[in-house]
């Protein structure tokens, strides 16, 4: 029989019971849902922080890739000033690769060897260029990376083995002549010596007309690769009176020795007590 109006209503322990489960139910429903929701977002933050990180880390390795392309390209460095000089000259060589063949091999310079380094030759008279000669050339030659190793900051170089040894390079660098003149040579560059490898340099207009050398520094430098040793040497030679043609020898003896780059600038100058300019 329905209550009246007004009257309590008082349930049975079964529908108290009941109506516990149902609140209960809908309590862990909302919390569930809560925690859902909690779980997902966390979840969405932990992505999108994962992502940051990535990005962070990927732009952190592109630039020390960028930086290290830097060292490895910079070795024209410490110049003299001397492109105000009316008879200047400048040639670098990188010894880069020039191409890659069919199969992805990387292809060496050619002949006549022309500079290839950065900034471009200044020279109005003729194309310097360089040669290179080994007691046996198959132990002397250009290589992309030596022995295709992998960590080499520096690629594109000439290598000497023992067995090959004496070898080297000689450059050809054409020059202003004249009698009342007097030429200065700046060269410039980077080797690898390896276990007790040993290097010579010398300048000279012909075999009977050397350059006389008047400064010379030699700077340990990290960039490289392989377990040699890697220098960057600058030296001043001259020459009284100028001639045509100046020639730079740079030559390894004992075991295996690199060489990844060599600038060269010119200028003449006058000789004390000559009234040319």
């Amino acid at each position: 029989m329905p209550a009246a109006s007004g009257d309590s209503v008082v349930l049975a322990p079964a529908s108290v019971k009941g109506l516990a489960k149902n609140k209960f139910a809908e309590l862990a429903l909302t919390f569930g849902l809560d925690l859902a929701d909690s779980i997902e977002q966390s979840r969405r933050n932990s992505e999108l922080f994962r992502g940051r990180i990535k990005r962070i880390t990927f732009s952190f390795l592109l630039t020390a890739l960028l930086m290290l392309g830097s060292v490895a390209l910079a070795d024209y460095v410490n110049l003299p000033d001397w492109s105000g000089n009316p008879y200047y000259t400048h040639q670098s060589w990188d010894f880069n690769e020039i191409g890659k063949d069919e199969k992805g091999k990387h292809l060496p310079p050619k002949e006549p060897f022309l500079p290839d380094g950065k900034p471009s030759m200044v020279n109005p008279y003729g194309k310097p260029g360089y040669t290179f000669y080994a007691a046996n050339k198959k132990y002397f030659d250009w290589t992309y990376i030596p022995m295709r190793m992998k960590g080499w900051a520096r690629h594109g170089m000439w290598g000497s083995m023992g067995a090959g040894a004496p070898a080297g390079l000689i450059f050809d660098i054409p020059n202003h002549k004249s009698p009342k003149l007097k030429t200065e040579l700046w060269l410039q560059y980077v080797i690898s010596q390896y276990r007790g490898a040993e290097f010579t340099s010398s300048v000279y207009a012909d075999k009977n007309n050397p350059f006389i050398m008047i400064s010379r520094d030699k700077k340990k430098i990290k960039s490289g690769g392989g377990s040699g040793t890697w220098y960057r040497i600058t030296e001043i030679w001259q020459i009284s009176p100028a001639p045509p043609v100046a020639h730079a020898k740079i030559e390894f003896s004992k075991n295996m020795g690199l060489i990844d780059h060599v600038s060269i600038d010119t200028r003449c100058v006058s000789v004390p007590g000559s009234r040319s300019r």
